[in-house]
Order: C-alpha cells, then structure tokens, then sequence
C-alpha cells in the first residue's frame, strides 16, 4: 500500500489498492467459477462443461430455434452465455483458461466483452430503434410499480451521472459509461471515506498505526469487501 515506502499513506495510495482490490476480488470470483465448471481438472472449460455444470443439459435444441420466436429467459441466458463463451475464447482453442474465463465472467471488464454487453442493452432496452435510450427505455420494466422518489433518484442519475452531453438520451457511448462503472469514481469515494475514519492527527494522511488502529473499518470496507483479504491481522500488516 505504502508505495513510497515514506511511513504514510496518502490519498492516491489509498485509491490504487483500493482498485488493486477491485481487481483482485473479481479475480478470485472467477477463478473460483472457473474451478467448479472445470469437470476433468484440466486448468480449461469447454462450452459443454460450462453448460454441464450451469444448466444441467442444454435449454433448447440450437438447431431448431427460430430466431422469429420469442425466447424463453433460460433459452435467451444461454444464448447470451454461448456468445460471451465464444468471444472470451481468444486462441480459438474450444475452452477457456482461467484468465479468458475472467471476460466471460466479468465481462464489463473487456473492450472485446464489454460491446457485447452494449448491443444487448440497446437490443432489450431501445423499443423505437433510434439507437438512443430515453428516460423511459433506460427504466424500462424496472420502473414498474416503483413510487415517486424512486423515479426521481433514476432520472437525476440519468441526467447528471449518465447524459454527459446533457441531450435527454443516452447515446452508446453514455449507454457503455453506464454499463461499466469508473472503478476510479467508486475508489476515489472509499478512499476519502476511510482517510476521514482512520486519520486520527488530520494531516490527511494514514500512518501504519493509524491503519492498524481503524482495522475495523478498512476490515468492513463496503465499496471494497476488504475483509475477504485483511481479516487476518498478520495478512493485513502485509498488505501495509
């Protein structure tokens, strides 16, 4: 965490473990995934293990599907799968190792995965085709049954998180923006949190001790899950 090895810790510090971090607990997510669907324990998945293990056998027969016939939402899940399996296959090998399993997992993560992500939002989500979502399409069914300060909360996220442009619609680039989250925004946000708890002598700064005082608090991280990796004290004084 001390990157300069100066006995404190300041803010950007702060921020680059905290995505570190980010970073690190998706990783073992998928690993953990890649593992249970690796059957035979080669250190690979194929599509047939994948679906062996997720959906018991497959939803459908593909070759008879008509693609002019609503889908089923098991039938639509794994179709979705098949495509994001293929892209995040990128040896064309057939199965994925754990590091491409990570995209397939973690898809918002990727350029490459992360445009399948869009295309499928603006399939679902744009009824009138103009390539744009409105308030209303980025709500959609979400919206229904919601009360007023619920859609409130929704439409000043859209025009001031979302609409950089400020148009009333969200073009694809917006669409992606909201898709992915900056990790950046998120751990700049934690950051300034857990320097306000913990910065006993308000110097805006951490010392070792400070941090090893406020345990706690970086143990129970919210934005982070910290406390998958620093519940044991000898590993969290590593981390420092």
């Amino acid at each position: 965490m001390d990157k300069n090895k100066d006995g404190e810790i300041d803010k950007e510090e702060l921020v680059q473990w905290i995505l570190r971090s980010f970073k690190m607990l998706n990783k073992e997510d998928s690993d953990e995934r890649h593992e249970e669907s690796d059957t035979n324990d080669d250190g690979f998945i194929t599509w047939d293990e994948y679906v062996d293990e997720n959906y018991g056998i497959s939803p459908f027969d593909e070759s008879k599907t008509d693609p002019e016939q609503d889908l089923t939402q098991d039938k639509k899940m794994f179709l979705e799968d098949k495509e994001l399996f293929a892209a995040s296959d990128l040896d064309r090998d057939g199965r994925l190792n754990a590091n491409e399993f990570l995209s397939f997992s973690h898809p918002e993560e990727f350029r490459y995965t992360s445009k399948i992500l869009l295309r499928r939002t603006m399939e679902d989500k744009d009824l009138d085709r103009d390539g744009f979502l409105s308030f209303e399409e980025y709500l959609g069914d979400d919206g229904k049954g919601k009360d007023k300060e619920w859609h409130l909360v929704e439409k000043d996220r859209f025009d001031y998180d979302y609409d950089a442009d400020r148009d009333g619609r969200l073009n694809e680039t917006e669409v992606l923006s909201w898709l992915t989250p900056d990790d950046q925004e998120s751990a700049e946000r934690e950051a300034e949190h857990l320097i306000d708890s913990s910065d006993d002598n308000l110097d805006g700064l951490l010392t070792i001790q400070e941090i090893a005082d406020h345990h706690e608090t970086f143990v129970g991280s919210e934005a982070t899950d910290f406390g998958q990796h620093l519940q044991n004290p000898y590993k969290f004084k590593e981390e420092l």
